[in-house]
């Protein structure tokens, strides 16, 4: 243990460890300020003894036009209307719906007890509260925390603004100054952390602009409510998350200093928490997201968080005028632009990495995975007809953060696909793959991803929100999830349920030995990380391929490399080849996580299926049976049993199918992914070829005829060396060619190529190995997509010859 901590103070910079010394330093200050019985509030007193009136501004509208939507809201959404007034009558009686539970307190709120456990945290100074015990007998701190951030007054203050009830103002305000009264500064839970601190303060600023005008926020109540938030910054300022949670955490602590300085402007310290609280922010931006738009963390749940935290920021510096870098608007839209590409065909998003259900911004959403209100607000941002396309109908909830105007150009909106149906997000590492972007569409997203920025590779453990999944899949067929990512469970229960969710058998990858491709160090801590590669990303009209690596398995005694490829045959399947490297014999077992529907197994073809009432479904085929089990894992109260995580502390039943086979490496497995509707398509698989070379890189030929076509895919080894595989002559590393019905070739795809022949016949000659190339037809008309620039050798009428885009990887990989 010493001997690591030594470790890891040898890797930190200057900066780090002189800021991990005034933190240390300025902690054993707190407590001997506190123990000699100093209380740091009188100097909020006395800094706002002579103010006489505080008045809160809207963060994103004026008041204008906060009455100009009112009306629109009263006027043309009644239910909606009707909605956060039942809300706020839950919340008057002290009915709160925490992280998907509902719980009820009645007319007095215990602050410091757990909503379900009813035992209360100590109320001691807050330095010497353990948060990091777990699961402890007072129970999950996660759940006191979420009824401490207070957005329930948010709802309270748009229920007063639509209704002008006095009731639901004076039940904010009195919940409001409760708390005050039972929370000294700096003593018990929920002065712990210092984003718990950040997020209740920007719902206090939200909630006293909504209740502005009401007759219960006086004067002194006012004057109560500023020192408080005074405190609030005061606390965010002096506990930075630097370098202990520089992420989300750090994000929304300078959200909160920037957004209570740029709303309290008469306080003292106001310039300076706006201007720190915005630097943060603008530094920081690019080493949250990617610049594709994904957070480093690798969780989306998080990306929306974060995403939440940086648009109120925006939207507040557009309200009082104040300059918006384009680096960051540039940034901002990527980040909303991520949200679109990962979205299934549903509209939700998979549930990658972990997530607590908490929301930066309290905005409605049909589901817990559901984020289309986030792209209607960057619709209006941007100006972005396919976020509009996509989020759908306006949420009137989204209108409080752009007004009637933002609402009225929304409308005025033109709507379009997104320019990609398929997609790479190559910084974040994952490539997606679909038929198109209506509702009924196929969908497949391929995670070649790290874990999470910083997670080391070596033996030093290191928190993260990530998971161990590289190369692993989620599918959808006919728009409907039916592989997926089975989420998340808690960070403070039951520690063997915290870790299932996050090791790599709770994920649709392989799995070697029954180890997880990181090691498992603790809650959120991992090390080992896999280090991951793209190979190949292609995207053509009739194919997608996609092919990684990691070596997550190099540390067994007998190394292993696992290599993925996923081909997609538009729009009839996917082939997934799992290529393991290494030596020795190894026990392999591909997982496959199904939505919570019924699972069918068929022990002869080792095939599984899955239905859902929808009539969306998919069957698992594996390619070679000989040494095969498959099994339906479900039924068992062990959390490799089946089962998925619906959200922060809930989880259901939801049937795992698992392919084993013990082998000896190198060796390549093949399954067959079938989306259909009422039974699947006869579908017959042939290995025509199987064989290695000096480098234990395996060539084998598939050939997958279905009723309508042919297809043949080429896995060598040629070295640039054209090579004849029976029927086929090629130099190419993959091949994968499309026969029609009749026996004629209608498309294929060449990768690290520059030749492919069939029957004696060159369909394609370049002058070079190029690291891409295709053939198709088009109404008759040869099309060629090249990676790079090459002179085509044979003669074709007229064909139509296009750089493609869609191509990324690595030459001879």
């Amino acid at each position: 243990m010493f001997t690591s901590y030594l470790r890891k103070l040898r890797r930190m910079r200057a900066e780090e460890l002189l800021f991990r010394t005034k933190a240390v330093l300025g902690r054993w200050y707190e407590q001997g300020y506190h123990a000699l019985g100093f209380r740091e509030d009188r100097y909020a007193r006395f800094l706002l003894a002579d103010q006489k009136e505080c008045v809160f501004d809207n963060p994103c509208i004026d008041s204008e036009e906060q009455k100009s939507l009112v009306n629109l809201l009263r006027s043309t959404h009644r239910m909606y209307v009707e909605e956060i007034r039942e809300a706020a009558n839950a919340a008057c009686e002290g009915q709160f719906t925490i992280l998907g539970r509902s719980v009820r307190y009645g007319r007095q709120i215990s602050w410091c007890a757990d909503p379900f456990t009813c035992k209360e945290w100590p109320m001691r100074f807050h330095t010497t509260i353990n948060i990091f015990s777990g699961h402890t007998e007072i129970g999950d701190v996660k759940y006191v925390w979420e009824v401490n951030r207070h957005q329930f007054l948010t709802t309270l203050g748009k229920a007063y603004c639509l209704t002008d009830d006095e009731r639901y103002a004076l039940a904010g305000l009195d919940l409001m100054e409760d708390w005050i009264r039972t929370n000294p500064y700096k003593m018990g839970i929920n002065w712990t952390s210092a984003l718990e601190v950040a997020v209740r303060s920007i719902s206090w600023c939200w909630a006293c602009a909504f209740f502005g005008r009401s007759k219960a926020f006086d004067s002194n109540r006012r004057r109560m409510i500023v020192q408080s938030l005074f405190q609030h910054a005061k606390y965010i300022e002096e506990h930075p998350s630097f370098y202990f949670s520089p992420y989300n955490h750090l994000i929304g602590e300078a959200t909160a200093l920037f957004v209570i300085g740029s709303l309290l402007p008469w306080v003292g310290p106001a310039r300076r928490w706006q201007d720190k609280g915005w630097s943060i922010l603008e530094r920081e931006m690019p080493r949250q997201f990617y610049p594709d738009g994904g957070t480093v963390e690798q969780a989306i749940g998080y990306h929306h968080f974060t995403l939440g935290f940086y648009l109120q920021a925006v939207l507040v510096r557009r309200r009082f005028g104040m300059p918006v870098s384009s680096a960051v608007w540039s940034l901002l839209e990527k980040a909303f632009e991520f949200s679109m590409y990962m979205m299934r065909p549903d509209g939700s998003v998979p549930m990658i990495g972990d997530g607590d259900e908490g929301k930066s911004i309290p905005l409605s959403q049909s589901s817990l995975w559901d984020f289309r209100s986030f792209l209607s607000i960057g619709a209006v941002l941007f100006g972005r007809e396919d976020f509009k396309k996509m989020a759908g109908p306006f949420p009137p909830d989204a209108t409080w953060l752009v007004g009637r105007d933002g609402w009225n150009r929304y409308q005025a909106f033109n709507e379009k696909d997104p320019a990609e149906k398929s997609k790479a997000l190559s910084e974040t590492g994952y490539y997606i793959m679909r038929t198109g972007w209506d509702r009924q569409a196929h969908y497949l997203s391929f995670d070649c991803g790290e874990i999470a920025a910083g997670v080391p590779k070596d033996d030093l453990p290191s928190a993260a929100h990530g998971h161990a999944d590289a190369l692993s899949i989620e599918v959808s067929s006919h728009g409907t999830p039916l592989l997926v990512d089975p989420g998340f469970y808690t960070y403070n229960g039951e520690p063997h349920w915290h870790r299932y969710f996050r090791e790599t058998v709770a994920h649709n990858t392989l799995v070697v030995d029954n180890l997880s491709q990181a090691e498992y160090r603790g809650r959120l801590k991992w090390s080992h990380a896999p280090q991951t590669e793209l190979h190949y990303w292609v995207s053509t009209k009739s194919f997608d391929y996609v092919e990684g690596s990691h070596n997550g398995y190099e540390r067994l005694p007998q190394p292993v490399i696992h290599r993925r490829t996923v081909a997609f045959m538009k729009p009839d399947y996917w082939i997934i080849r799992d290529e393991l490297v290494g030596e020795g014999e190894h026990t392999l077992d591909r997982y496959f996580h199904f939505a919570p529907l019924e699972a069918v197994c068929d022990l002869d073809t080792k095939s599984v299926q899955m239905r859902s009432l929808m009539k969306a479904n998919l069957a698992i085929l594996a390619v070679e049976k000989e040494g095969v089990t498959v099994e339906i894992l479900q039924d068992g109260e062990a959390p490799e049993n089946g089962w998925l995580a619906t959200g922060y502390g809930k989880k259901v039943r939801a049937p795992v199918a698992r392919y084993r086979t013990r082998r000896e490496l190198p060796v390549a497995l093949h399954t067959v992914l079938i989306p259909f509707r009422e039974e699947p398509p006869i579908i017959g698989v042939e290995t025509l070829k199987v064989g290695s070379d000096v480098n234990s890189r395996l060539t084998q030929i598939l050939q997958i005829k279905t009723e309508e076509r042919q297809d043949v895919l080429l896995f060598s080894s040629a070295n640039g060396l054209a090579q004849p595989y029976d029927r086929w002559l090629t130099d190419g590393r993959v091949a994968c060619m499309r026969f029609t019905g009749g026996g004629d070739l209608s498309a294929c795809v060449l990768i690290e190529g520059s030749i492919l022949g069939v029957d004696g016949k060159i369909v394609l000659r370049l002058d070079k190995q190029v690291p891409f190339a295709a053939f198709s037809l088009e109404q008759g008309q040869p099309l060629i997509e090249l990676s790079e620039p090459a002179e085509i050798l044979i003669s074709f009428p007229n064909p139509r010859i296009v750089i493609c885009r869609n191509y990324q990887g690595t030459r001879n990989s």
